[in-house]
This record gives structure tokens, C-alpha cells and sequence, in this order.
């Protein structure tokens, strides 16, 4: 939703919860860290797209292995992200 169709606002208030911590150190935690950085990293990648090749669940942990393309001519990255999930 992000990502590919670009509807931030409603991916944002469907799947990130008040108590959202991002492990990546330049992002802000909560809705409102996500909001601002991914605004910003769709702006500057207008054309990105990810493919989602594995989603792993177990318990209330969860890994995403996916592939970024930033635009169509760069080659793209593989990418793993791991998730703890909180109520479901």
C-alpha cells in the first residue's frame, strides 16, 4: 500500500500502531516517524516498486523478505525485514 500504490495516510492508520518502534536510525519512531520518512522516500523514488517474495510468521514475529527496485533502470536490492507484532 505504501510503496506500490502510494496510499501512505490509509497504510499508515490500517498497520502502524501508536507503539511503533523503527530499528532504522535516521526514522523517527511511531506513525509519525513512518509518515515523514516514507513521503520523503517516495517522493525521491517516484517509480520504486517491491516485489514481496517471502513473508515469514512465527508467534508475534514476522520477517519480509522483498525485492526494491528504486526506479526501473537501477538493478535492485533484496531486503529483509523483521517485524515484532503487537495484537495481531
Amino acid at each position: 500500500m505504501i510503496f506500490n500504490q502510494h496510499n501512505l495516510a490509509q497504510a499508515v492508520a490500517k498497520y502502524i500502531g501508536a507503539n511503533f518502534r523503527e530499528h532504522t536510525p535516521y526514522v523517527a519512531d511511531g506513525p509519525q516517524g513512518v509518515m515523514a520518512y516514507t513521503s520523503r522516500y517516495i517522493k525521491a523514488n517516484p517509480k520504486m516498486r517491491i516485489e514481496f517474495k517471502r513473508i515469514i510468521a512465527e508467534s508475534d514475529i514476522m520477517a519480509v523478505y522483498r525485492f526494491l527496485k528504486p526506479n526501473s533502470s537501477d538493478l535492485g536490492s533484496a531486503v529483509v525485514d523483521i517485524f515484532r507484532v503487537e495484537d495481531g
